[in-house]
């Protein structure tokens, strides 16, 4: 593995010596800090520290992403050569994610306190919450859901006003349950197929999304969707703890949460609106 190390950090500073392109310059040197981050954490042995491992690899991963799109961006005007230690950085980068999932290093660790086992209070309807879990409250007698990242011990991770989902500065925060849950008439658990699709209801024989989406979205879908574990759907929720972008229609609570399980940034409740909109016009101007 240091052989391996020692090999991609002459691939980094080789590639950061290429890069011409500010953008991609400093989305590079982001991804440099973001893996010196997790090596650090993963040459730490003791199995209590596998919190600072799974969030290490989360910001190593998005970075990775962000790098990817800066890349996509101008690799039309690289020659073959010149994109060369880019496409391996991002392949060694791939490889030696998909090889700590598969020695299982972090599903096998004690479970951090942030996600800790539910207690016996936590239940929706008879219901185990479980940390990483989704949870969509229908509000106003399910004119639309708000939704959330359940981290155990009847807390939450949502992208919402302190005082309502919309009254005020809206933030990705820490909240108790009950503010999450609020007036809803119902809370469900969401769960998630493991290649892409629309997640379903746990314990509920009905779909939270009744009307179909375009078949575009699912192919839109499919290029970025990866089912995270629980403890890495956590991290990830807390790794854009107190942002302040939301956008009902771009990035709102569902955007958020689906993002956090799945690394697909949508929201089913947009795609099914501009679905009916788009209806609507192929009736009246088609």
């Amino acid at each position: 593995m240091e052989s391996g190390n020692n090999e991609l950090f002459g691939l980094f500073d080789k590639a950061l010596g290429a890069a011409r392109d500010k953008a991609l310059y400093d989305s590079l040197v982001r991804l440099q800090a973001a893996h010196r981050e997790y090596l650090i954490a993963q040459a730490d042995e003791d199995r209590k520290k596998a919190r600072s491992i799974i969030d290490s690899m989360v910001k190593l991963d998005i970075e990775k992403k962000k790098f990817e799109v800066e890349f996509r961006r101008i690799e039309k005007g690289m020659s073959q050569e010149a994109k060369i230690p880019f496409l391996k950085i991002m392949d060694e980068l791939q490889m030696r994610r998909d090889d700590l999932i598969h020695q299982k290093k972090i599903i096998s660790s004690p479970v951090p306190r942030s996600v800790a086992s539910a207690s016996a209070t936590d239940h929706v309807y008879g219901i185990q919450l479980l940390p990483g879990d989704v949870l969509a409250a229908s509000r106003m007698a399910g004119l639309y859901q708000h939704f959330a990242v359940y981290i155990g011990n009847q807390r939450v991770i949502h992208y919402a006003a302190e005082n309502g989902d919309f009254s005020g500065r809206i933030t990705i925060h820490e909240a108790p349950y009950d503010e999450f849950r609020g007036d809803s008439t119902f809370i469900y658990i969401l769960d998630f197929p493991d290649n892409s699709g629309k997640p379903t209801l746990r314990g509920q024989p009905f779909d939270l999304h009744k009307s179909t989406e375009a078949p575009f979205f699912d192919l839109v879908r499919r290029t970025d969707y990866h089912l995270y574990s629980p403890e890495e759907t956590v991290a990830r929720a807390r790794s854009r703890l107190g942002e302040e972008k939301y956008a009902l229609p771009f990035n709102n609570c569902e955007h958020f949460a689906i993002w956090c399980k799945t690394g697909v940034h949508e929201s089913h409740q947009v795609n099914e609106w501009l679905t009916r909109l788009s209806k609507l016009a192929q009736r009246y101007f088609g």
